[in-house]
């Protein structure tokens, strides 16, 4: 059973009875509007997969109606508008394959409409993964910049901790009796080179440029 939320939208209260039964029957969960402006107002707080409209209908049409489904943000909801067959305006307007706006004639939606529905929902999430992807890799950016800024800042200091480990090394003139200190400016001088040395690394398998390649 689907999950998938639909927005049926029809100022024919039969076809819309029909339709939504239909769907409801499919699995899908179904909110109906009677017209356009009406359907607009449903949209946001519905927030649909998917948007089966008429084409035809007073003061907002199906194609005008498509043209304002804001998308983005996350929300790429799948289209599909219902035609006439001889609605030549509708068939010129609804399959732009820039909308992404499937079409199904009316007196043929029972046979149509099932591979419809499934063509104009996979392409939603297609825009919808591809969105997510942006995004991860917009914080993928920002999440290695910040990390080669923090080497930067980081880079100064510890060369200062191992030039001045290496200084006390060589002038202090140590003696038996001071190996324990000796071991641990040792230690550090060796940790401080590993920080330096991971920093080196991370900046050598990625720069800011290497995401334009």
């Amino acid at each position: 059973m689907s999950n998938k939320k639909i927005l049926l939208i029809d100022d024919d209260p039969g076809i819309l009875s029909s339709i939504t039964r239909w769907l409801q029957k499919q699995g899908y969960k179904v909110e109906t509007a009677e017209s356009g402006i009406q359907g607009m107002e449903k949209l946001e707080a519905f927030l649909p997969d998917l948007i089966i409209s008429d084409m035809r209908m007073p003061e907002l049409d199906g194609v005008e109606f498509m043209m304002g489904v804001p998308d983005g943000d996350g929300f790429f909801p799948g289209k599909i508008i219902f035609t006439g067959f001889d609605d030549n305006e509708a068939v010129e307007l609804a399959t732009l394959a820039e909308g992404g706006i499937f079409r199904v004639e009316k007196d043929r939606w029972e046979t149509d409409l099932p591979v419809a529905i499934s063509r104009a929902i996979e392409l939603g999430v297609m825009k919808k993964e591809a969105w997510k992807k942006g995004e991860e890799n917009g914080r993928l950016k920002i999440m290695r910049s910040a990390g080669t800024m923090l080497g930067h800042e980081l880079e100064v200091p510890l060369n200062n901790i191992i030039s001045e480990n290496e200084r006390l090394i060589e002038e202090s003139g140590w003696k038996d009796s001071n190996r324990i200190i000796k071991e641990s400016v040792d230690r550090i001088n060796k940790i401080s080179e590993r920080i330096a040395t991971l920093y080196e690394l991370e900046n050598l398998e990625y720069s800011p440029g290497m995401d334009e390649e």
